[in-house]
């Protein structure tokens, strides 16, 4: 067996919305298993360390969910660009977390995801004491896995086991994240049935997808596709808090920007701590 996610793009749109209603279908069913399995151990305060790995797989899943909620929304010419973000690590991480994002245009958007997309940055008590890996494949790595890594000052093993460890570890690891909360409520509205998927495809391939592209005109178009839905006899959830978690959390589209990690030299970061610390002190600022 082989990784396929880019056949989708030779199905037919027919096709192409059965199969990506079917795969939306099982990604919800996962992410929910394993968050309320999260929600059970944090709850029980028995593996921390657990909580952590579980809470990470099923928000990838719910970026999983919305990488191919924007692929109905990709126009066809595009399709092939953007389905490969289906298995990137740091993609998945993105369409999750920006669930918290909030962005007045999609220039904006893209401004932060450059922010989070950048290999390396500069952080702490300063805004330039270390220099950080990527916070999103971090946060990832380090609930998984044992590491030797450079701090800067030296080198140390990190495990996931302080997690458990850390005073107030557990605090809020039984709350759903927002991720989860939106793909539940799509998935409650009907909008992952072939023929939603076909009236949201209808509504958005169509429209510009540029810089300029704007809050209130996602919202807007995010309702319309729900009144459709209404019309239609396809929306199931008709409640308002359903509706307004679906408008106000579903970004915009993202098929059209790079989610690929963002080079950054520490060298350059180095000159920058640097400066910062050779220059005069100024009890100004």
């Amino acid at each position: 067996m082989r990784h396929a996610i880019q056949d989708l793009n030779q199905l037919s749109d027919v096709e192409f919305f059965a199969t990506v209603s079917e795969g939306l279908g099982h990604i919800h069913e996962h992410a929910t298993s394993i968050s309320k399995q999260s929600a059970v151990l944090a709850a029980a305060q028995a593996n921390v360390t657990g909580v952590y790995i579980l809470r990470m797989i099923a928000e990838e899943e719910a970026g999983k969910f919305l990488i191919l909620m924007d692929a109905v929304r990709c126009p066809r010419n595009r399709l092939s660009q953007h389905l490969p973000k289906f298995w990137h690590h740091l993609a998945k991480g993105i369409y999750s977390e920006s669930v918290n994002w909030s962005a007045g245009s999609l220039r904006q958007l893209r401004e932060i995801i450059e922010e989070h997309s950048k290999a390396f940055y500069l952080d702490g008590p300063n805004d330039v004491d270390w220099i950080f890996r990527n916070a999103i494949l971090q946060q990832r790595d380090e609930a998984f896995y044992v590491d030797y890594v450079d701090t800067g000052d030296n080198h140390v093993w990190l495990s996931p086991v302080r997690y458990q460890e850390a005073p107030g570890a557990s605090w809020g690891l039984d709350m759903q994240s927002a991720s989860l909360d939106l793909i539940e409520a799509m998935t409650a509205a009907g909008m992952t049935t072939p023929r939603a998927l076909a009236m949201i495809a209808a509504r958005w391939r169509p429209i510009p997808i540029t810089d300029d592209f704007g809050f209130r005109q996602n919202h807007e178009t995010i309702a319309a596709v729900l009144d459709e839905m209404r019309s239609a006899g396809e929306l199931r959830d008709q409640s308002d808090e359903t509706r307004r978690r679906i408008i106000e959390w579903w970004r915009f589209p993202m098929h059209s920007i790079d989610l690929g990690i963002v080079e950054v030299d520490q060298k350059e970061l180095r000159e920058i701590q640097k400066r910062f610390f050779s220059a005069p002190f100024n009890p100004d600022l």
